[in-house]
């Protein structure tokens, strides 16, 4: 369990941080929703790419700040990749000394059926792809130098993930603890950033 002091560091500091950078991420991919000429819906992240108007420099850096804050959030919650099936999976190896986790405020972790369910904006099945494309494309492009993902990220797939970590935080870690957001959910009649 954290301290009161490290808790409420963590849930009116770091935990905010990364949710307002999964909105501005939202916000980016809702500018991007409709396809490139070139790379249609395609994250083109991690390889050199020609800057045109229509491509702005900090796109790159807000999308991987995306990807790996939605990974680093699920394994928070306790939600994972399975590697081999690709499926959701309920994290289960040990938190490394230092490693913060949902468990640390009281509360139980997040079961992969609640993390895809109970969303009016898209049906579990489409959050459930969008969350393991994100963990695999986080995995794969940003956290590791491999030979990429199975499929290439969308900003529509980016875009659904973010939406649902952030209402995943609020819902599984605010809520129970009676506790202000700071950053609240997105609706599509508010804007993103």
């Amino acid at each position: 369990m954290l301290s009161p002091v490290e808790r409420e560091q963590y849930l009116i500091g770091h935990i905010p941080y990364r949710l307002q950078s999964l909105r501005f991420c939202y916000h980016v991919c809702d500018m991007n929703i409709t396809p490139h000429p070139d790379y249609g819906e395609e994250l083109a992240i991690g390889e050199f790419l020609i800057l045109d108007e229509s491509n702005r420099y900090f796109i790159n850096p807000i999308i991987e700040s995306g990807l790996i804050y939605c990974r680093v959030l699920l394994e928070f919650l306790g939600v994972s990749r399975d590697g081999k099936s690709g499926s959701l999976k309920q994290t289960s190896k040990p938190k490394k000394s230092g490693d913060i986790c949902i468990t640390d405020f009281g509360l139980p972790v997040v079961t992969p059926s609640e993390a895809v369910s109970g969303f009016a904006y898209a049906s579990p099945r489409e959050i459930e792809l969008a969350l393991q494309h994100v963990i695999e494309t986080a995995n794969k492009i940003v956290a590791h130098l491999t030979s990429g993902p199975r499929l290439p990220g969308t900003f529509p797939s980016l875009r659904l993930a973010c939406r649902t970590v952030i209402d995943l935080v609020i819902r599984h870690l605010y809520v129970p603890l009676g506790q202000d957001p700071i950053v609240s959910a997105i609706s599509e009649t508010t804007n993103a950033a």
